[in-house]
């Protein structure tokens, strides 16, 4: 999964800024070549962000930076 997969799927619950959403699709980050974003998304898949998925995006936008 690619960092902007994940970015888009969040789009559910938040609007991400136009400049956010380029950033991701240009990113190179993807499950298979970054361990943090790895886990995020196992933990993601696990349910672990369900309380509170502003958690998960505030993850995301902190790798884009």
């Amino acid at each position: 999964m690619t960092i902007h997969q994940m970015l888009t799927e969040l789009q559910t619950w938040f609007n991400p800024s136009q400049e956010l959403l380029t950033k991701a699709k240009q990113s190179k980050i993807t499950t298979k070549n970054n361990a943090t974003f790895k886990q995020l998304v196992d933990g993601w898949m696990e349910g672990m962000f369900d309380e509170d998925p502003r958690l998960m995006y505030n993850e995301i936008t902190f790798l884009l930076k």
